[in-house]
Formats: structure tokens, C-alpha cells, sequence
């Protein structure tokens, strides 16, 4: 009875610390960032190769994030934090992620003045709010 109560208390100690680090990497979309829904990223080393190619990106603000690169991988998405009065060019971030490997889906873009932008994967404009 002892081992199952402990076994118990193990459990719910875990559950617990796990809980409590996906809330604290919980985020939310802020002004100045983009966000991409990509497909194929599995693995850390894969997301590490992706900072790297997004990072060469002009509009990238390394100050924010790892050099302006966040990937997620169980969401299959990455935020990257862009200057500010920067413009992202749309094509040019999804063609680094397609010479990655990875598929890119679209991307919603928050602008400094909390305007979204949605683009497709073509990178043709879908939706626009101010």
C-alpha cells in the first residue's frame, strides 16, 4: 500500500513539473512577430538548423528569442521576432525554411500596431486586419 502511495506521489510530482514547464514556454503572439506553421520539423537538431537559415533573414530582431528564432516542435511552429518598422519578405523567410527540408504553411504576421497579416504558402496575401 506504501509503494502504491508513493508510486502515486511520484506520478502527480511529475505531471505537475510538467505542467508547469509547458506554461511557462507558453506563448503569445506579440507585436513585431511573424509566425509560421511549418511541417517536417521533428527533432531539435532539425529546429537548430532552421534558426540558423531564418536568422540570415535582414528583418530578424536577434535580441528577442535565440537570435530571433523560436521553433516549437510539437506545434509544428516558429516565431521569429522582427525588427521594429521592419517588413518581412514572406518569400524569402519560406524559401529558407523549404532549403531546410520543411513545408511551410502559411504565416500570420503582427505588426507593431497590433495589425495581422496572413499569408499562404505561395506567400500570396490570404488576410489582412488594422
Amino acid at each position: 500500500m506504501k509503494d502504491a502511495f508513493r508510486l502515486s506521489l511520484i506520478i502527480c510530482v511529475f505531471l505537475f513539473a510538467s505542467l508547469s514547464n509547458a506554461q511557462n514556454h507558453k506563448q503569445t503572439p506579440a507585436a513585431n512577430e511573424a509566425i509560421f506553421k511549418v511541417h517536417g520539423i521533428v527533432c531539435s537538431f532539425c529546429s537548430v538548423g532552421l534558426q540558423k537559415k531564418l536568422f540570415q533573414l535582414p528583418s530578424i530582431d536577434p535580441s528577442k528569442y535565440k537570435k530571433g528564432v523560436h521553433v516549437e516542435i510539437e506545434k509544428q511552429k516558429v516565431t521569429i521576432a522582427l525588427k521594429p518598422d521592419a517588413k518581412l519578405n514572406v518569400k524569402a523567410a519560406y524559401e529558407a525554411i523549404k532549403s531546410g527540408g520543411y513545408e511551410p504553411i502559411n504565416v500570420t504576421i503582427i505588426g507593431k500596431n497590433g495589425a495581422i497579416t496572413i499569408y499562404n504558402a505561395d506567400g500570396e496575401l490570404c488576410t489582412a486586419t488594422y
